[in-house]
C-alpha cells in the first residue's frame, strides 16, 4: 500500500500512453 499521489501518476501515465499509442 502507497498512497494517492502514486495511483494518480499511474493513472495519468497509463492516459498519455493510449493517447500516445
Amino acid at each position: 500500500g502507497g498512497g494517492d499521489v502514486s495511483g494518480l501518476v499511474r493513472l495519468s501515465l497509463d492516459l498519455v500512453l493510449q493517447s500516445l499509442f
